[in-house]
């Protein structure tokens, strides 16, 4: 039996390709894409149209699953849309008619159409931030993106990096979402303090290294449960190897924070750090808790 043909999802492509590039010049990045599907499809979901788009939020926000879409479109996604495996285009032998109510087909033409007057001028970066604006899955998410520009920015800022580092961190574990990730409470907690210490460090090269180090494990771990949490059509069998993948890395990553706070300890006698680990992590547990 063949696969069935999810003609909704293939005229939303369509639509969305020739009204962003009817001349189908090579521009459209497949994270431009992923960024502008995530306004369509957010719109229509508003308006009753559900065209069956596979989605989830991960490290840069939300992602098309290419590997389904390959498997529900004709031809597939890969050899349809993306012949030079750089850039997302309309196709030159696209379908005339679709088997899709007339209704519906109206409103993701509409939808499109407001899309483009909207953002055809943005950037992909700009289209990200409005993703957040609209769909981030929580505050956190959010401000976790200020934390990652504030990180890597390696120009100098009118305020000490470590000073808006600092107070990012206190906007985060403010925002930390303790009921819906409790199972990453404790390494959350445990990178937080490593971060502080870090910024203690008084070899400046040194220090910006180890928090760049630091914000990628938590933050590649972090988004292993946002995308078991926040996702569309993505079969169980799918969700199940994620659930794998998400456990292995909080093992892993909570091993590697604590090597790197145990060596920043060991190693850097002017940090003044209380010799009970106990009554440092209970610190750390009673600020969260309140807010601070």
């Amino acid at each position: 039996m063949g696969k069935e043909t999810n003609y909704l999802l293939e005229f939303t492509f369509d639509t969305l390709l020739n009204v962003f590039n009817y001349e189908r010049v090579p521009f459209m990045k497949k994270y431009y894409f992923c960024k502008l599907m995530n306004l369509v499809d957010t719109r229509l979901l508003k308006q009753g149209v559900d065209i069956g788009y596979p989605e989830f939020w991960y490290m840069y926000g939300p992602i098309t699953d290419f590997a389904i879409v390959d498997g529900i479109i004709d031809h597939g996604f890969t050899n349809r849309y993306y012949p030079d495996n750089e850039n997302v285009i309309y196709p030159a032998q696209h379908r005339r008619n679709y088997d899709i109510d007339l209704k519906d087909r109206r409103i993701i033409e509409s939808t499109i159409q407001t899309i483009w007057s909207k953002y055809r001028f943005e950037t992909g970066d700009n289209i990200k931030a409005e993703n957040y604006k609209q769909n981030s899955p929580y505050k956190f998410n959010t401000t976790f993106q200020d934390f990652i520009r504030v990180v890597d920015n390696d120009n100098q800022t009118s305020t000490p990096k470590e000073v808006l580092i600092s107070n990012l961190l206190d906007k985060l574990l403010s925002e930390f979402p303790q009921n819906d990730l409790s199972e990453i409470e404790d390494f959350y907690l445990e990178w937080d303090d490593t971060i502080r210490l870090v910024l203690d460090l008084k070899d400046s090269k040194r220090k910006m290294e180890l928090v760049k180090v630091l914000k990628g494990k938590f933050w590649s771990t972090f988004s292993k449960g946002i995308r078991l949490r926040v996702n569309k059509n993505i079969p169980d069998e799918k969700l199940a190897m994620w659930s794998e993948e998400y456990q292995k890395a909080i093992t892993q990553q909570y091993k590697d924070v604590e090597r790197i706070r145990e060596a920043i300890i060991l190693e850097d006698s002017e940090i003044n750090i209380e010799p009970d680990e106990y009554i440092v992590k209970s610190l750390m547990q009673t600020a969260y808790h309140i807010g601070i």
